[in-house]
């Protein structure tokens, strides 16, 4: 086993919360330094913002981290962390300008936090050859740190399912909105067949019809490996009711159609303080926010780099009267049941699922293809002027907005694309 990643305190003695040895990361990686990636299949969810705040987080604790901007083509990390303008950036790299990564490096003005900027400004980095990328990963092992954060572009490019799949641990962002959880797991079903077709040099891309568990061969060692691994979460913009109800649905549809689990590593509230450090181009861990989503992402950094015991002893208490109204409403959440249902259309047979996310999300519908793919989502907030004309008691709503897509659907008011249906 190699040896933990080595803080910058000079230290002999290192301590159990060293980066990719902690309950999440992994412990078995290889030589050089611990390499995270956060990934998601939306724009917008706060990837960059997590990232940014983990990178100051571990640097603030004492490891020597290094922060990569991997969102070719749309690079903003300098921003967040409110440096100059970088005068060399990954695009150097692959035009071969530097020898190393390690000649990228820039001070951010955080003590122990360097940053690789990405290029917005070439169509070539945007878009690397299939050797430059492979290079770029035999390279993130040689930076001179104990932990690289890695912070990807939204979607599902090869590019990026490559990079994260490189990591010791994937990190998969999303919020809780509906658009954001479906594309959340298109990412998370992408990366998965693409680590497969990576381990056995065969292409799988007819998997992606239909159930992963029920396409691949259930005997191949490398399937089971690929559908066994566990898909770690960090839910942004979300109390902690609204997290847990996020992994539900994820954790559904992964069991599902991946035989696959996820976890919860932490959320992130929705905090005007956050919203505030982007605009002043600061990180919020750096603005000198200590509650809010300031310590949402302490606890987070924490429970990663192995804290998991100094977390839970932070954690809110129940006695938090915001945390205790989580937790009802989680329960609340927790209780009510889904309501999923054949509807025989005109063109196929589909599934029809509707269930309660709560305040922060409404009620939420989707029609399932055969292949189990969602051809419609509907998400209604409890404002909305349906539940306010039909007055519609909490415990209703579900059954009612479900039985008016229904209608719906069946009258041709809702039309469905016939050539997803196919």
């Amino acid at each position: 086993m190699p040896p933990p990643p080595q803080r910058t305190d000079g230290s002999a003695q290192q301590r159990a919360t060293s980066p990719g040895s902690g309950p999440i990361g992994a412990a078995n990686r290889p030589e050089g330094p611990a390499i995270w990636a956060l990934g998601g299949g939306k724009g917008g969810i706060g990837k960059s913002f997590i990232a940014t705040n983990l990178a100051v987080g571990a640097a603030r604790a004492g490891y020597r981290v290094v922060l990569l901007d991997a969102d070719l083509g749309g690079a903003n990390l300098d921003t967040f962390l409110g440096c100059p303008r970088p005068t060399v950036s990954l695009g150097d790299f692959f035009r071969k300008n530097v020898a190393t990564l390690d000649d990228l490096a820039m001070d951010t003005g955080v003590p122990g936090l360097s940053l690789i900027a990405g290029d917005a400004d070439s169509l070539a980095a945007a878009a690397p050859h299939h050797s430059q990328k492979e290079k770029l990963i035999r390279h993130l092992r040689k930076i001179s740190a104990s932990l690289v954060i890695v912070d990807l572009g939204a979607g599902t490019s090869f590019n990026t399912l490559d990079l994260f799949n490189a990591a010791d641990m994937g990190l998969v962002v999303t919020v809780p909105e509906p658009t954001a959880i479906q594309n959340c797991f298109s990412f998370i079903k992408s990366v998965t067949l693409r680590g497969l077709e990576r381990r056995s040099g065969v292409k799988r891309r007819e998997a992606m019809v239909g159930p992963l568990n029920r396409t691949l061969d259930p005997s191949d060692p490398e399937v089971q490996r690929a559908l066994a691994k566990r898909i770690p979460l960090i839910i942004n913009r979300a109390r902690a009711a609204q997290a847990q109800t996020v992994v539900r649905t994820l954790g559904g549809l992964a069991r599902r159609f991946l035989g696959s689990q996820v976890d919860l590593v932490g959320s992130v509230r929705d905090d005007p303080a956050a919203r505030k450090s982007i605009q002043q181009m600061r990180p919020l861990l750096e603005s000198g926010a200590a509650d809010g989503a300031a310590a949402d992402l302490q606890r987070l950094i924490r429970l990663l780099i192995g804290g998991d015991q100094a977390a839970a002893a932070t954690a809110p208490t129940a006695a938090d009267p915001q945390t205790t109204a989580a937790v009802e409403e989680s329960k609340a959440i927790e209780e009510s049941k889904a309501i999923e249902e054949r509807l025989q259309l005109e063109h196929a047979v589909v599934r029809l699922r509707t269930e309660d996310l709560g305040s922060g999300g409404g009620i939420f519908t989707q029609v399932l293809s055969p292949e189990g793919r969602a051809v419609f989502s509907r998400a209604t907030p409890y404002t909305d002027p349906f539940f306010q004309r039909i007055s519609a008691s909490p415990e209703e709503r579900p059954r009612l907005h479900h039985l008016a897509i229904k209608r719906a659907l069946s009258t041709g008011r809702i039309q469905l694309p016939a050539r997803q249906l196919a």
